[in-house]
């Protein structure tokens, strides 16, 4: 059958640039080839030509509301071939265009789909440069096709505004409404949440697809409603039926991001992260979290022996600067040498895509980057960018790693109570211990 994979991605940007630009997952490639279906940010909520509503294969009121961590039970494509195709997608869009095919959007739209997904699950951060070479700021007289790739590629990179002002251009050339896309940016910056639950919740119910549903769960996650994302989760799950590894391998990172950077349960996140990186090994971002779990429950070599194994097939910094933390007493001089191999990583992706990498340079620098001050610059810029509450947690540890407890008690203030993140609430109540009375 056509693999609709890529058409189910779709949806999933609500969650992947509400966390991070890692976890925001572009359309991915088809392992078998497949014509791609429209980009993460041309989300649907209504039936399409292009996108035709799937028939449940089972009986979604079976799956309540809980934990599940039992894995995705059918046979998807190996990561090597997946990887393979990817990469042979890439070089062969990129080949007809070079090759005298234009910058017509039947090629642009797919290559940048790919290139974006490179970068999300291999950390190949070239990508942004060959899609920023590939899709230009709008000029004079832009298409409504143009904007759209704009505001996708923008919308990466967390040049939130210049998505926004693109989408607003593109309504206004075609007179197409781009709510949905828009709601990607709307949870990516903490704005509006409960009417974007309502949208999706009204999706999901309309229309019970894998991207539906996906969708619908990201943005409970953000609100707190752990057990209803969970489920969400696993009713797109059931639906999936391809064998393209990517969107399992996503939703399983997805739900171990939100159980153990959210929830607080980390001891629920660690399976999910397991089974994302044997379903897709390589896949960088998870490893990177499950490697940080396994060290923080004593499996050390472990966690060392993953990070090791992509430490040369990607060009993310994350995973040299998790092995700088982990080394730093037993191996100082090991240490030192991959905190050097992260701080230039960050340093160079600073200067190219600022925003995108704004809040994992200020947890490197916060740490093994030994620039606490730096670290709390960088995590008050981001905080600015996206009030978030995992922007307030990282600047408020940032405040505390350059021991400026004066901020960490305003940023306590600031964040507010009521906000869903177990971890942002035990961050402010052990630093509202230390401040002054008002």
């Amino acid at each position: 059958m056509k693999n609709r994979w890529w058409a189910a991605l779709a949806v999933l940007g609500v969650a992947g640039i509400a966390a991070a630009t890692r976890s925001r997952p572009p359309p991915p490639v088809d392992a078998k080839g497949a014509t791609p279906a429209p980009s993460a940010m041309e989300i649907r909520v209504a039936p399409s030509a292009s996108a035709p509503a799937a028939a449940p294969t089972v009986d979604l009121s079976a799956i309540t509301d809980g934990y599940d961590a039992t894995p995705y039970p059918h046979r998807t494509t190996t990561g090597s071939i997946a990887r393979g195709n990817l990469d042979g997608r890439v070089d062969s869009l990129n080949g007809w265009l070079t090759r005298g095919g234009g910058a017509s959007d039947t090629m642009r739209k797919p290559l940048l789909d790919a290139l974006l997904s490179r970068t999300q699950y291999y950390g190949t951060f070239s990508d942004f440069d060959r899609a920023l070479a590939l899709v230009k700021p709008p000029a004079k007289d832009p298409t409504a096709a143009d904007l759209d790739l704009w505001a996708a590629l923008s919308g990466s990179l967390h040049e939130f505004q210049s998505a926004l002002d693109a989408l607003a251009a593109a309504e206004k050339l075609d007179k197409r409404p781009r709510d949905a896309q828009r709601a990607v940016i709307q949870l990516a910056l903490g704005r509006d949440l409960p009417a974007v639950l309502a949208m999706r919740e009204k999706g999901a119910a309309a229309l019970p697809t894998f991207e539906s549903f996906t969708g619908l769960a990201a943005v409970q996650a953000a609100l707190g409603k752990f057990d209803a994302a969970d489920a969400s989760y696993r009713k797109a799950l059931a639906i999936y039926r391809d064998v393209a590894p990517f969107p399992v391998a996503w939703v399983d990172f997805q739900r171990g991001m939100f159980w153990a950077e959210t929830a607080g349960r980390p001891d629920r996140a660690e399976p999910l992260y397991l089974e994302a990186v044997t379903r897709l090994p390589g896949y960088v971002v998870a490893t990177v979290h499950l490697s940080e779990i396994e060290a923080e429950n004593g499996k050390r070599d472990s966690a060392i022996e993953r990070l090791t194994s992509v430490l040369d097939k990607t060009e993310d910094p994350e995973p040299a600067a998790v092995l700088a933390k982990l080394l730093a007493e037993s191996k100082p001089a090991d240490a030192a040498h991959y905190a050097d191999v992260a701080k230039r990583g960050y340093e160079q992706l600073l200067v190219k895509h600022r925003k995108a990498f704004l809040d994992h340079a200020a947890e490197f620098f916060a740490s093994a980057g030994k620039d606490p001050k730096r670290a709390l610059a960088l995590a008050e810029e981001n905080l600015k960018l996206r009030p978030t509450d995992r922007a307030y947690l990282l600047t408020i540890r940032a405040a505390l790693a350059a021991k400026d407890t004066k901020r960490a008690c305003a940023l306590v203030k600031e964040a507010g109570e009521g906000r869903p993140s177990v971890p942002l609430h035990d961050a402010r109540e052990s630093v509202a211990k230390t401040c002054p009375a008002t």
